[in-house]
């Protein structure tokens, strides 16, 4: 067992650990569009430290991003809470991300912990990708279900998601939306779903169910908005349905 597994085994068990505090009682605070919680800062806390002790690095978690300082050439990625809206309101579409990335926000390895599913998706680059120890199968979906994803600012993006949304309705497909991006993605990696798309996204939010996605043999697309962390993205079950969603969603 290298470096990069014995990695991948320390952070599995640590997003276990930090799912526990989703037990906590919460608060809730900042934007009611966007909002955060004390759990969020308690996972995030919690995480950033532990991870130093795996590989010593610099962390950049969405509760911290505003002070981030990039010293290091890999970092780790937090996510403490993707659907903290979900997790507010008693929903169980909530995922706990994190990924060692370099400076293209590119994974190195990925493990994503859906708590109140109890599933755990980790991969490593050129690896493959895992579901609970036991590797994804690259499989064609039994349904055209595409899910998608409505950002904090999707009120300035409306006529532009109105369109995607038209445009996919009358091509035939089905539509989905769950509120978290991680788990989204990585149902397109099992290929529950066919696709998701979100634009405005932030790196946290993707960065390693990306590496899962790709490591289960499904497509993706991802474009980088420059220095603010935002990015909009694909992920496809194939690279000819990337083709073409690239070409609907325009």
């Amino acid at each position: 067992m290298d470096d990069l597994e014995n990695a991948v085994n320390e952070v599995s068990m640590l997003v276990k650990q930090a799912s526990l505090f989703l037990r906590d009682s919460i608060k809730t605070f900042g934007e009611d569009k966007n909002p955060s919680t004390n759990v969020d800062i308690l996972i995030s806390d919690f995480l950033s430290d532990s991870l130093r002790r795996v590989v010593d690095v610099d962390v950049l978690s969405e509760e911290s991003a505003s002070s981030f300082n990039w010293t290091s050439e890999r970092i780790w990625l937090i996510d403490p809470i993707d659907g903290t809206m979900n997790f507010i309101a008693g929903a169980p579409d909530v995922a706990i991300s994190v990924a060692l990335v370099d400076r293209d926000f590119n994974a190195v390895l990925s493990v994503i912990y859906l708590p109140f599913y109890d599933e755990i998706y980790t991969a490593i680059k050129n690896r493959g990708a895992y579901l609970n120890g036991k590797p994804i199968n690259h499989e064609h979906p039994k349904l055209d279900i595409v899910a998608y994803g409505l950002p904090a600012d999707a009120s300035v993006r409306l006529d532009q998601i109105a369109k995607a949304i038209t445009i996919l309705i009358r091509n035939g497909y089905v539509l989905r939306q769950s509120g978290s991006a991680a788990l989204d993605i990585c149902r397109v990696a099992k290929c529950t779903w066919k696709v998701f798309f979100e634009d405005g996204l932030y790196v946290w939010d993707v960065a390693a169910a990306n590496l899962i996605a790709l490591e289960s043999g499904c497509s993706t697309f991802i474009a980088l908005s420059g220095d603010s962390y935002q990015c909009n993205y694909i992920s496809c079950n194939t690279e000819t349905l990337l083709d073409e969603m690239k070409g609907l969603l325009g």
